[in-house]
């Protein structure tokens, strides 16, 4: 009976543990398998590139290179209200979610949601961490987003400062996103990016890769057996 309760209890325990905060942030690879270069929002079918990869360039260097056969083609610059959308996703959950768009705030803890935007959105800095993206706030001004974290405090700059395209900060990246079909994963796995209505699989006319041209290849066979 005792032996029973405990595993009664065990199996309780499973069903009642909070699911992780992140559960729908995935790494994945951009240039090479394995690079985890990338995170894909699976909510939105939206892939994000760490702030690492573009760290130190200004919004108008970055998009100088989003031309065809260019270091980021196939990138682009998310919309303000897709770089709101991804704050209160990393932050669901967080206090931080109360304090308005355009501001620094700190706060003592250094909250798994902070630490999921550091994981996610990638590193500026070690040491200190910093974890910063240059985007478009809600009012159309250019602004950091991120978290700064000291050894007693975390801070968060949610739209924090009005700067321009010019801009370049050395501890900064510029937030760049994928519909997706850029990104090894995503070349690989179209279906990742179903949830998105401009990603290259919702595309009817669309040319198909990976995992859809391996599909279509056994639906025709299928229906050529059937004959």
């Amino acid at each position: 009976m005792k032996r029973f309760i405990k595993t009664l209890a065990a199996t309780m325990l499973c069903v009642t543990a909070p699911l992780s905060a992140h559960a729908d942030f995935v790494h994945t690879d951009w240039l090479t398998e394995g690079d985890e270069k990338a995170t894909l929002h699976e909510e939105t079918g939206i892939e994000w590139l760490k702030v690492d990869n573009t760290l130190g360039m200004s919004i108008d260097e970055v998009l100088a290179e989003t031309g065809e056969g260019a270091l980021y083609d196939g990138w682009r610059l998310p919309t303000a209200q897709e770089v709101l959308g991804y704050w209160e996703a990393i932050f669901e959950g967080s206090s931080v979610l109360d304090d308005p768009q355009g501001g620094r705030y700190t706060y003592s803890a250094y909250t798994p949601q902070a630490q999921g935007w550091v994981e996610f959105t990638g590193l500026s800095t070690s040491s200190p961490i910093r974890s910063y993206g240059m985007g478009y706030r809600l009012d159309g001004q250019v602004s950091f987003f991120g978290i700064s974290r000291t050894s007693s405090s975390t801070s968060y700059w949610n739209g924090h400062e009005a700067y321009d395209e010019a801009t370049v900060n050395q501890y900064a990246g510029v937030l760049l996103v994928s519909d997706g079909g850029v990104t090894l994963s995503s070349i690989n796995d179209p279906m990742l990016n179903t949830n998105n209505a401009n990603a290259p699989v919702n595309n009817v006319g669309a040319p198909l890769t990976g995992v859809a041209l391996s599909m279509a290849g056994f639906l025709a066979l299928s229906t050529r057996r059937k004959r």
